[in-house]
Parts: C-alpha cells; structure tokens; sequence
C-alpha cells in the first residue's frame, strides 16, 4: 500500500497519514488501513476516511522509515501489555509521517 501511495504522490510536501479504521473488534481481527492526507477528500478519484474525535495516546519516534515506525508500533504493544491504566477502543488509530523521518502513531483509548 505505501509503495503505490508514494509513486502515485511522489511530491507530498505535508503531513501523511495512514488510517486503521473499520475493527472487525480488536487487532487481531479484520481492518481497513488508508493512506492519505488531510483534505484529499477533495479529489473526487479518492477515498476518504474519517479520524473519529476522541482520546488518543500518542507514540512517538524519530529515524529512518521503515524502522522507526516498527520501533512506534512495538512501543505500543509493550505499553498495552503491561499497562491496563487505559483501554483501547478499536473506533480509529492513525500513524502521521512528517518531516522525511519524524512518525507518531495515535492510538484511540476509552
């Protein structure tokens, strides 16, 4: 998915998303996951996929793609292992990639 995003945009100078949207129930069943920007919804060829308001947590990291955002997503598997302080509410997560090597993953919680 990512490899024909960024040959289809090979220009993108803002902020990019990729949306995990549609939970089956949690992570380990059936997701839609988006590729996007903000306000591409204007463009009537694309999809367009809501971010739903609410409470995220936020997991950052900085470096060389792919390893940085693997790095933000174990992150967030250690943390909902041994951390029952929130709880995950499968509506929509979302990654955003910004700067060439800055990622952040937006985990929506209860």
């Amino acid at each position: 998915m990512w490899q024909k995003f960024n040959l289809n945009n090979p220009t993108i100078d803002e902020t990019v998303f990729g949306v995990y949207s549609d939970y089956e129930s949690d992570a380990n069943g059936f997701y839609t996951v988006t590729a996007g920007v903000a306000g591409a919804n204007e463009m009537k060829e694309l999809n367009s996929v809501k971010i739903n308001s609410g409470n995220y947590l936020i997991f950052k990291d900085k470096g060389e793609l792919p390893k940085a955002i693997i790095d933000a997503w174990e992150a967030v598997w250690d943390y909902f292992k041994v951390n029952s302080l929130y709880k995950r509410c499968f509506m929509t997560d979302f990654e955003t990639y910004s700067d060439g090597d800055e990622v952040a993953i937006y985990i929506g919680i209860e």
